[in-house]
Order: structure tokens, then C-alpha cells, then sequence
């Protein structure tokens, strides 16, 4: 093999392990960002309180991003505390129920990455 085509050779072998990273990169790039939110998600958590301030245990929690429609739910504890984390930035609304109990419902509540919000519930009876 003479110089100019082992030149040739190598060049062609660069250009092609130069495309097989640019393609790693270019399908990993969404794993990244995904795994970034996640990781710096904000949580928010906190107590659902009957009128008497006993705790409401077995109440639905569900968290909605309002400008993405996703949701997610959680169920309190038997001293009814909740937790919902790795949530996305952006801005929810917070709905709490239980049977025997009025729907209780907190809007505009504006997470940010990394934030950690405490919001306690009160449910009246009906």
C-alpha cells in the first residue's frame, strides 16, 4: 500500500469514527436532559388535615403541571403526610380528596428545579 493511499485509509477510518460519535452524542442528548430534570426536580410535599386537625389518612393526591397536562398522584400515610418528587419546573395545581370529605384544590402553586414546597391540605366534611 503505498503512503498517499494508507493516508487515504486513515482519513476515511477518522471521518467515520468522527460520524459514530457525533451520533452517540446526537441519540444520547435526550437521556441527558431527562436525567438532568429528574435529578434537579422539585418535590412537593406535606399533611391533610380534617377541620379538627386529625390527619386524613388513604387521601388522593394528584399533582398536574398546568401547561403540560401531566400528572402525578400519591396517597397519604397513615398520619397523612404525602411526598411527590422528581417533578419538572413549571407551574401546578394540587387536588386532595377522600370519600366522605369536599375536594380541596390549590392552583398556581410555581415549582422551580430543585425546589422543595410544603403544602398542607384541609378537608372539610361533605
Amino acid at each position: 500500500m503505498s503512503d498517499r493511499q494508507e493516508r487515504e485509509s486513515i482519513a476515511c477510518r477518522l471521518a467515520g469514527s468522527r460520524l459514530l460519535i457525533a451520533l452517540a452524542v446526537l441519540v444520547m442528548s435526550p437521556c441527558l436532559a431527562s436525567a438532568q430534570s429528574e435529578a434537579g426536580g422539585a418535590a412537593v410535599t406535606g399533611t391533610v388535615l380534617d377541620a379538627g386537625g386529625a390527619a386524613v389518612p388513604n387521601a388522593q393526591i394528584i399533582i398536574t403541571n398546568k401547561d403540560t397536562g401531566g400528572s402525578r398522584s400519591a396517597t397519604t400515610s397513615v398520619d397523612g403526610r404525602y411526598t411527590i418528587g422528581r417533578l419538572p419546573a413549571g407551574r401546578y395545581s394540587l387536588t386532595a380528596a377522600k370519600a366522605g370529605f369536599k375536594t380541596s384544590r390549590a392552583e398556581d402553586i410555581l415549582l422551580t428545579i430543585g425546589s422543595y414546597v410544603t403544602l398542607d391540605v384541609n378537608l372539610t366534611v361533605g
